[in-house]
């Protein structure tokens, strides 16, 4: 089978609930001047959705590993999956949600679903959509960031697995059934080394996560097709 598959990092996208942990992403700065706003939420989403619009004659590419998605701090939505978000807010567009008819319900939405929506609003394709939601610890994430894998081709959500690193983003495993044929993809995303010795400790660590589980698949699976993304 022919796809396309792109990974990307989308660089920060926070939600638009008001919280972040990164005092950039707030939404004033220390002087009180508008920041991080929902309106920058729609104009992150919408340069995103620019880029990859140029796969598949504006229909997006057929899977996007995504990494640097907010985890959400205000965890409150109650959509148990794409379709039943889809179906929600299928009468109005995101610029809507994130403009004139901005309320709690939307500021509750996890960056994961605006980027969907967005998406689908513009006319890509109707993903499917995996997070790999970070571990919590004390009530929060443990991490600031996650990684999320979008795909029109159907996800065999039992089959995903979420695998945690050191100081790092989880690594999301998500299985996806092309036209019959199984694919793992692996979205990554490690800590920076930036000339740090002891950071290279911390990726080698991360690097180890994945290497353990790729030998344990590569046994059970000789012939298991895997994308390493991110």
């Amino acid at each position: 089978a022919v796809y396309t598959l792109v990974t990307y990092n989308i660089e920060n996208l926070f939600d638009a609930d008001g919280e972040a942990v990164f005092d950039d992403y707030k939404p004033t700065d220390r002087a009180g001047n508008p920041q991080y706003t929902k309106e920058d939420v729609l104009t992150k989403i919408q340069n995103t959705i620019r880029v990859m619009k140029q796969y598949n004659r504006g229909k997006g590419p057929d899977i996007i590993a995504m990494v640097e998605l907010e985890s959400d701090f205000t965890p409150n939505s109650t959509y148990a999956d794409a379709g039943d978000f889809l179906g929600r807010f299928a009468h109005t567009k995101l610029e809507n949600m994130l403009g004139e008819e901005f309320d709690e319900k939307v500021s509750d939405l996890p960056s994961e679903w605006l980027l969907l929506k967005g998406m689908v609003d513009a006319g890509m394709w109707n993903y499917q959509v995996e997070v790999g939601y970070p571990p919590m610890e004390n009530g929060r994430p443990s991490s600031v960031q996650q990684t999320a894998v979008y795909s029109r081709f159907p996800i065999l959500r039992e089959k995903t697995k979420i695998h945690p690193t050191q100081q790092a983003r989880p690594i999301l495993e998500t299985w996806i059934n092309i036209n019959g044929n199984e694919l793992v993809v692996f979205a990554n995303h490690w800590k920076s080394g930036a000339g740090s010795a002891e950071m290279e400790e911390i990726r080698l660590q991360n690097a180890k996560v994945l290497r353990d589980r790729l030998d344990e698949l590569v046994a059970g699976y000789p012939q298991i097709d895997v994308v390493l993304a991110g």
